[in-house]
C-alpha cells in the first residue's frame, strides 16, 4: 500500500515522532543523548528548521519543529540516517534503528501548538517515568535558561513570557493534546485527555454523565473533537455508545 502524503500544516510547524523499531531502545545512555542533540543541533542549521520542542525518550523521540521551507522530510531523513550509524557502529548493532518512517502531526493554530509543546515536555511524566524536575532530557530548561537548540520566541511570544510558560507547562493536567500517529489513541491516553476536558469543565470525569443534558453533551463533543472514540468515551465515562453517538451527529 502506498505511503499517504503527509498533510502541509498552514502554520508551517509539526509534532514528529521518530520511533525505534519494534520499540527498541534507541538511547543506551548520556553520550547517547548527548550525540543525538549534538545531531539535532547540526541538522536544524543545515535544514533551516526551527526546533520548538524537543524530548528523547529511551525508545523514542518528539519533536515539535518549525519548517517553513519544506525540508522536514530531508532533515528527518539526515538526522536519523547520521544517529542510526553512530549507534549501530558504538553499540556494534546492524540493521534499522527506526521505524521505516517518521509519524508527524500537521500543528493547525496556536492553541494546539501551545498544548503540543506542553505534551512534549511533560512526556516523561505522562509516560510514567518521572516528574519533568528529574528529567533532563528535554528542552524544558531552555525555556527558562539559555536556549541552545530551542528557538523560544514563538512560545513565549504567544504565552507572554519565560513566568508564563512556567505556569502553562506545570498545567499538565490540563493538556487535552492528543497525538494523532498511526492508529487510534491508547487508553492510557484516552484517560488523560478525559481528566484534562472533565477539569477544564470543573468537574470530575466520573461526574461527566450527571451534568445537565446541554453540559453533558458538551463535554462528549470536546472528548470527541481530542480524539476519544466513542468506546472511549462510552467507558470512561459510563454512557452508553449509542447515547453517545446521537449526540455526536447532533
Amino acid at each position: 500500500m502506498p505511503r499517504s502524503a503527509r498533510t502541509i500544516s498552514v502554520m508551517g510547524i509539526y509534532h514528529v515522532v521518530a520511533q525505534g523499531n519494534n520499540k527498541q531502545i534507541i538511547f543506551e545512555d548520556e553520550a547517547d543523548y548527548r550525540r543525538f542533540l549534538g545531531l539535532l543541533r547540526e541538522c536544524k542549521h543545515l535544514y533551516g528548521i526551527k526546533i520548538l520542542a524537543w524530548s528523547l525518550m529511551e525508545n523514542h523521540v518528539h519533536l515539535c519543529v518549525e519548517d517553513l521551507e519544506n525540508n522536514l522530510a530531508d532533515f528527518m531523513h539526515r538526522l536519523l540516517g547520521c544517529y542510526a550509524m553512530y549507534l549501530n557502529a558504538r553499540h556494534g548493532r546492524g540493521g534499522h534503528l527506526f521505524q521505516d518512517r517518521c509519524f508527524s502531526d500537521s500543528i493547525i493554530d496556536e492553541s494546539q501548538l501551545l498544548e503540543c509543546v506542553r505534551y512534549i515536555t511533560n512526556n516523561c511524566l505522562y509516560a510514567g517515568i518521572c516528574s519533568l524536575e528529574e528529567y533532563p532530557w528535554n528542552s524544558d530548561h531552555e525555556y527558562t535558561d539559555v536556549p541552545d537548540i530551542v528557538s523560544p520566541e514563538i512560545v513565549l511570544g504567544l504565552l507572554g513570557g519565560a513566568q508564563q510558560y512556567r505556569e502553562f507547562i506545570s498545567s499538565h493536567t490540563h493538556c487535552v493534546y492528543s497525538f494523532e500517529g498511526p492508529g487510534p489513541l491508547s487508553s492510557e491516553e484516552a484517560l488523560r485527555i478525559a481528566r484534562a476536558v472533565a477539569a477544564s469543565l470543573g468537574v470530575h470525569l466520573s461526574e461527566i454523565k450527571a451534568l445537565p443534558v446541554r453540559k453533558r453533551n458538551e463535554a462528549v463533543r470536546q472528548l470527541r473533537r481530542h480524539g476519544l472514540s466513542n468506546r472511549h468515551i462510552g467507558r470512561l465515562c459510563a454512557i452508553s455508545e449509542s447515547t453517545i453517538s446521537r449526540i455526536v451527529r447532533g
